[in-house]
């Protein structure tokens, strides 16, 4: 039978799933005795009758989650113990241990739980040729009640989760016999994060294999075709292959994780493939390392030292600052160092010890009408204090003059109100914004962006046309009138755009596939940026978290800093990388980056 936890706690104590019987818990426990019994009785069934001729085995598929203690204390990991009890000890440490429930389950349930008589324990156990075993998102974790987790935290662990099986339950060979994730129903072919987790599982039952000496014989991938899910309908999917549902003979087309299947079948695991393999090798001594975040972080809040009033500070009553009239200080100009939000947000860039950070303006704001008439020069100024404290601490700043975003495009709400793109008058509207940009910023900027990724998915042909005369018109004036005087660079960007730990995974092995093209495909790659600077600006994609006001630097940023400092030689340390990367501090280099300093 496939998943009894599921049979006897949902289907007769909850009554979330079929049949359907609310009988509490008491019932959910009686049904799961009697599904014990039952397989019991078809395995001796088969075991006395129909092995001797067939020669074949048989299992109960079991369905884990997996577990780990909310913090490290003896009562946590005892907590940890239960919760695994209560759903896979339930039904494996009879059949696999002593033909009776586990101890947690008994001291914690008293009357609640049916005993097995002496004569029964023995029939039950040892009831299983294997250990089948069930690890997804909806058997496993949607449908655990949270009570089960006894305040512990939930983990996809799958290895760890093997490992505890092999020790728990006296060395079974393993047959996972059901294990995938899922991806949302809007899903067409390019299910990526379902891949993802397919390839992420079968890895970690590849160590558990090899690192752990755990038996595991078999792996089953659910599901062949996308299909109706019990617990979430048709809002979900969780297929090999891709099924119109609104097609009249509900046609079905491989998706990318069918063909990621077929080639590991084909390879019967990941082998060593030569163009998979790091490689040792050296970048071009002057390569820019650096970061991108959509925006900066902006707050033109005058400084205290602008305040031009004198104050007295009131220490024996209200304990506050008073202010004296009919006396004012002699005002003064404003300085970079008024802003504090530029020098919070350079100190966290120092620390990444990265050569170039690439930004965008904010166009809607610097001409909040769409053209000369009315200029926030403050903001300007802004733009200008962040790009001279850049290069102060020897940071290059990459600048681009327009990114789309939600609101109005990124356009300026007059422009966004008559057409945006649509409207030739924008691509004039962006050439004198440009121009604009180019006067105010351009002796400290040496690489600007036009257009920062532009949207493709719902741009018309028009927008687009109109997209491309706007970047050429831009460039074409930078070349003219800005170039020889600010010696500098103008490119267009259209590049497309979970867990800390798979970011670490794609810069390490993103950076090695560069190398991989500069040294092995002679490929003029002269730079690298990560992205993105902070969650604040990137909710989830930052190096930094940004909480409560404040930053936090994630993993990723200290494994990032790394691969600068030590020219990419990760091999040396405990954290040890596969590869090994020489970069700009290669001996003997004499780098110079272009910077306007």
């Amino acid at each position: 039978m496939d998943n009894p936890y599921v049979v006897a706690w949902h289907g007769y104590a909850t009554g979330r799933l079929p049949p359907g019987v609310r009988g509490g818990a008491a019932m959910g426990y009686r049904a799961a005795r009697h599904l014990l019994q039952a397989h019991a009785k078809v395995w001796h069934l088969y075991n006395d009758r129909f092995r001797p001729t067939q020669g074949g085995e048989v299992s109960i598929a079991l369905s884990s989650h997996w577990i780990k203690p909310q913090y490290m204390s003896e009562q946590n990991i005892k907590e940890c113990q239960k919760s695994l009890d209560f759903v896979l000890g339930w039904f494996a440490k009879p059949i696999f241990i002593d033909g009776d429930y586990p101890e947690s389950m008994k001291s914690n349930l008293s009357s609640l739980l049916p005993e097995f008589s002496e004569a029964e324990k023995k029939y039950i156990k040892g009831t299983a040729d294997f250990f089948a075993l069930s690890f997804g998102a909806t058997l496993s974790f949607q449908l655990l009640d949270s009570h089960m987790k006894f305040q512990q935290i939930e983990s996809l662990s799958l290895r760890q989760l093997l490992f505890w099986i092999n020790s728990e339950y006296n060395h079974p060979k393993i047959f996972i016999v059901e294990n995938s994730w899922f991806v949302s129903g809007s899903t067409k072919r390019d299910d990526a994060k379902y891949m993802y987790y397919l390839k992420k599982f079968i890895m970690e039952t590849l160590k558990a294999i090899r690192y752990d000496g755990v038996d595991v014989f078999g792996y089953t991938v659910w599901s062949l075709m996308d299909g109706f899910e019990w617990h979430r309908g048709y809002s979900i999917r969780r297929g090999l292959y891709y099924v119109d549902f609104e097609s009249h003979d509900k046609k079905f087309m491989p998706k990318s994780s069918a063909l990621f299947y077929q080639k590991l079948i084909e390879k019967n695991g990941f082998p060593p493939l030569p163009e998979n393999q790091p490689i040792v090798g050296m970048f071009p001594c002057n390569f820019a390392w650096g970061i991108v975040d959509n925006y900066i972080q902006v707050d033109i809040t005058p400084s205290q030292f602008l305040d031009p009033n004198v104050y007295l500070w009131d220490v024996h009553q209200t304990k506050k600052l008073i202010k004296v009239d009919g006396i004012l200080a002699p005002k003064r100009k404003r300085h970079c160092v008024d802003f504090a939000a530029i020098r919070l947000q350079i100190s966290l860039l120092q620390e990444t010890h990265v050569t170039h950070f690439h930004f965008s303006l904010k166009w809607s704001l610097i001409l909040p009408l769409g053209n000369l008439s009315l200029i926030n020069h403050t903001l300007l100024h802004y733009y200008q204090c962040f790009v001279s404290e850049l290069l102060r601490v020897n940071i290059t700043p990459v600048v681009a003059l327009w990114q789309p975003m939600a609101e109005n495009q990124g356009l300026p709400v007059s422009l966004a109100k008559y057409g945006a793109w649509e409207n030739p008058e924008t691509i004039q509207a962006f050439v004198e914004y440009a121009r604009l940009c180019f006067k105010n910023l351009g002796h400290r900027v040496k690489f600007w962006i036009t257009m920062n990724e532009p949207y493709v998915r719902n741009l018309t042909y028009t927008a687009g046309h109109n997209l491309l005369k706007a970047h050429a018109k831009a460039w074409h004036l930078y070349d003219k009138e800005f170039r020889r005087s600010q010696k500098a660079n103008g490119i267009d960007d259209d590049q497309n755009v979970v867990h800390d730990k798979l970011r670490i995974y794609y810069i390490q092995n993103y950076i090695n596939e560069v190398l991989k093209a500069y040294t092995l495909d002679n490929v003029n790659v002269q730079g690298y940026f990560v992205y993105s600077f902070n969650d604040r600006t990137a909710p989830k994609y930052g190096l930094y978290r940004y909480v409560a006001n404040q930053y936090e630097t994630k993993p990723s940023m200290k494994h990032y800093r790394e691969i600068i400092d030590n020219n990419g030689d990760r091999n040396s340390g405990p954290n040890k990388s596969p590869f090994r990367i020489k970069l700009m501090k290669a001996e003997g280099c004499n780098c110079k980056f272009l910077n306007g300093v």
